[in-house]
């Protein structure tokens, strides 16, 4: 399955766009790990990941329809 993933930050420094496609993920661990693939210089980095605008901290598996973006650590002040 194709997700569309927005990427904020540094990640989208690396990634040097917005937005992108990752191709055949059914879950959340497999769509970092195509990230991380496509992107090696985003190895090790920190980030966070949204699911229709809620952050997971699990595993979940992912639907074409969802709306999934990567995001720096941030903090409230």
């Amino acid at each position: 399955m194709n997700i569309k993933v927005k990427l904020f930050g540094e990640l989208a420094d690396i990634a040097g766009r917005h937005e992108l496609t990752l191709n055949d993920v059914q879950d959340i661990q497999s769509l970092r790990n195509k990230f991380s693939e496509a992107f090696p210089a985003a190895s090790g980095k920190q980030f966070l990941i949204a699911l229709n605008r809620k952050v997971v901290h699990h595993n979940p598996a992912l639907d074409a329809a969802d709306e999934v973006a990567f995001m720096p650590p941030f903090s409230g002040g």
